[in-house]
């Protein structure tokens, strides 16, 4: 049965602010939204003469690819999409979206006033470059123009012109040599074999962190994360990051072991943590750790409040099961968790904020991941 189209004949007007910029594909424009009294900001494709026609409707693809990607994400840490106005018989095309009050990367950090929140503005990258990661995208275009910091001091990733979504599995993206670029101080080892993939971008993100530190005097910042934007930028691809996902862990990893906490309070994460790793002796499928905090603090209340006559909790799976969503099989001589052990890590837990809850379970999922797993596909129930 054929689908009915619906249409939308209204017209929506905006009223022009002011002109933002131009480059060789087109303009940008700081717009009104008249109805709603908000400001947007327009992109239009229009790509200059130089070009040749084969040109111009490669690089139309590329514009509506983008809008593709941006439709695909939602992140605090990415521009928005409001609306999009395609024109392909003339190839031109147009991107409402978000209007971010701020500057770009490097015009921030020529503040000295904003020198204190490097190491905030580094995690905040390598968390949205995971994200996108995790969507399968390379963003293909990391330069200081594309990294806005806003007034609130929140990273804005914009232009996904050139992005592509890639294949998760294969993880690597040949491209045309036009994407790379020989705009830097040193290269990877992909650019000479016109390649692309995370690992560039990870390279590229690096390489801009390093370079806006580089113009900085060592007495006006706090940069602590040196040993990770190190290996960002190794040339060689074997001995880079594989992954935002492994820098993030990283990150996690050392921010987790300098948090200001009370040895009390480590042993009480610890004996959690190592109750799973003696109760599990191996996942069946990679595991999954569950990330609603909420959902984590009401189910493990439930368990305590069941075992409320008990020294030791009874269901060691189930309790298992509330963080880490796989079936798993026990370890021959599994490890045991006290009620009253369960219950101080549950009040602990409670009792912090939301974003070292977040670090806490990103700690715990790097600790999990020590743990074996085996395919689903080579799943098998023992005799005995």
């Amino acid at each position: 049965m054929e689908q009915e189209i619906i249409k939308f004949i209204k017209q929506k007007d905006y009223e022009k602010i002011i002109f933002l910029g131009e480059g060789s594909f087109g303009k940008v424009l700081l717009i009104r939204d008249v109805f709603i009294d908000e400001l947007f900001v327009v992109k239009k494709y229009d790509p200059d003469d130089m070009l040749d026609e084969n040109d111009k409707k490669r690089f139309y693809k590329n514009f509506l690819d983008e809008i593709k990607i941006l439709y695909k994400l939602n992140h605090k840490n990415i521009v928005r999409i409001f609306n999009y106005y395609p024109y392909e018989n003339t190839h031109t095309a147009y991107i409402i979206m978000e209007y971010i009050q701020g500057k770009n990367i490097k015009e921030y950090f020529d503040d000295e006033n904003n020198l204190e929140n490097l190491n905030s503005i580094f995690m905040q990258l390598i968390e949205v470059f995971a994200y996108i990661e995790e969507k399968g995208i390379i963003h293909r275009d990391i330069r200081e123009k594309n990294i806005l910091i806003g007034d609130d001091g929140v990273v804005k990733v914009i232009d996904f012109g050139l992005g592509k979504i890639f294949d998760v599995e294969k993880n690597e993206d040949t491209l045309n040599s036009i994407i790379n670029r020989n705009d830097v101080d040193t290269l990877p080892e992909e650019y000479f074999q016109k390649e692309y993939t995370i690992q560039t971008d990870i390279y590229y993100l690096g390489d801009l962190v390093y370079r806006l530190i580089n113009n900085l005097a060592e007495n006006k910042h706090n940069f602590k994360y040196f040993d990770i934007l190190n290996k960002m930028i190794k040339k060689e691809k074997k001995i880079r990051y594989q992954s935002f996902a492994d820098i993030k862990r990283e990150l996690n990893k050392e921010n987790f072991v300098n948090l200001k906490i009370s040895q009390e309070d480590k042993a009480i994460y610890n004996i959690f943590s190592n109750y799973i790793i003696g109760y599990v002796d191996s996942f069946i499928g990679e595991p999954v750790l569950n990330t609603d905090i909420n959902e984590i603090l009401g189910e493990i209340d439930k368990v305590i409040q069941r075992n409320s006559f008990n020294e030791y909790i009874e269901n060691n799976s189930k309790l298992i099961n509330i963080i880490i969503k796989n079936n798993f099989y026990t370890q021959q001589n599994p490890s045991c968790i006290k009620c009253e052990e369960l219950d101080k890590f549950y009040k602990w837990f409670k009792a912090l904020n939301g974003k070292m809850q977040k670090l806490v379970l990103d700690n715990l999922e790097e600790k999990i991941s020590q743990i074996p797993f085996t395919s689903k596909d080579d799943d098998f129930v023992l005799p005995f």
